[in-house]
């Protein structure tokens, strides 16, 4: 339950700022394309909730169907590959939750498979131009972040995080403005300001509709 409700509450971001998978506008993106995303998101969601070892794998396996074909190299999608990043992000945060005692040792090893993967689309769609204004690749670097934070990658790196969590900040996203303000007050990869915390947090609650 810890992974569904971790990947959940990433999802509910996306939710919060307008959830941008649904709200495409750009001409660029046809309609076929635009319905796989939906899909592919809609799939996922199932998948963070699935009651089931069983629902999960179906889930993950249509949620992947739909998101694949529109990822890199295929096509440019940054909604896609944050899509099958918390798939694999998702899967790793089940495989240590479910894990008996006596089977820590070989969970790590297939978890961290999974964190990797994961890292793999996170990068891409971090890179990505945010052709529908939905922050997607911003929650990309959150997310990236979040790894390197918690060491999902082997040793934590807080430089690392740090470092993305700015440049989302920067790019405007109300989220990881409070992320970076964090970071600036705990001294998180960088030395502690309180300054620069509180502008960072006031930038972040000045956005309509966010709780900093």
């Amino acid at each position: 339950m810890e992974a569904a409700c971790y990947i959940k509450g990433i999802v509910s971001e996306m939710i919060t700022i307008g959830y941008g998978i649904v709200s495409m506008q750009r001409e660029k993106i046809y309609t076929e394309t635009r319905q796989a995303l939906i899909s592919g998101f809609q799939h996922v969601i199932e998948a963070v909730c699935a009651s089931s070892p069983e629902k999960l794998a179906e889930e993950m396996k249509k949620a992947s169907a739909c998101l694949e074909p529109i990822s890199p190299p295929e096509f440019c999608v940054p909604g896609a590959s944050f899509g099958l990043g918390l798939l694999a992000e998702h899967m790793a945060r089940t495989i240590l939750d479910k894990a008996e005692p006596n089977e820590k040792q070989q969970a790590y090893s297939a978890a961290a498979k999974n964190f990797s993967i994961a890292a793999k689309y996170y990068k891409c769609s971090a890179v990505m131009p945010d052709y529908l204004q939905d922050f997607t690749p911003s929650c990309a670097k959150i997310a990236l972040a979040d790894l390197y934070h918690h060491g999902c990658l082997g040793k934590k790196d807080e430089l690392r995080a740090f470092v993305l969590r700015k440049s989302a900040a920067e790019d405007g996203f109300a989220e990881a403005q409070i992320h970076l303000a964090k970071c600036y007050y705990n001294g998180w990869g960088t030395e502690p300001s309180l300054p620069k915390a509180l502008f960072w947090m006031s930038a972040a609650a000045g956005q309509q509709g966010v709780t900093a």
